[in-house]
């Protein structure tokens, strides 16, 4: 029954919290996005991120190529969700230090490094 639990009725429980606080307490979503803003809110979705590859590791056995998908996905999801997060800082930032076109070309490294180091590491 545990194992039951843990690949199949855990993850429906925690996509209904989420659809469920979406809807119906929009106040929770604000404070997540705003408290992930910065460094500290780097450091807790690595925190999750750890988390949540563990489950894919231990609860759902994931190994070899889908642990691999599973973690470029984890890091993908938390990356853009800490990059729009600070998104205002990040573009006011690169554009006060190199125009707009600069800006543009800085947003374009980035996405070319976290790409490419993804698909190298994995």
């Amino acid at each position: 029954m545990a194992s039951i639990f843990w690949k199949y009725l855990f993850p429906l429980l925690l996509l209904a919290i989420g659809v469920v606080t979406y809807f119906l307490v929009p106040v929770i979503n604000e404070w997540v996005s705003v408290h992930i803003q910065g460094w500290w809110g780097l450091l807790a979705l690595a925190v999750a991120g750890i988390a949540l590859w563990l489950y894919f590791y231990f609860a759902l056995g994931f190994r070899g190529k889908g642990l691999r998908y599973a973690t470029i996905i984890i890091i993908y999801t938390a990356m853009c969700l800490w990059l729009l997060a600070n998104f205002n800082f990040i573009t006011s930032y690169l554009e006060i230090h190199f125009g707009t076109w600069g800006m543009i070309g800085g947003l374009i490294v980035i996405i070319a490094i976290v790409g490419l180091g993804l698909l190298v590491l994995f």
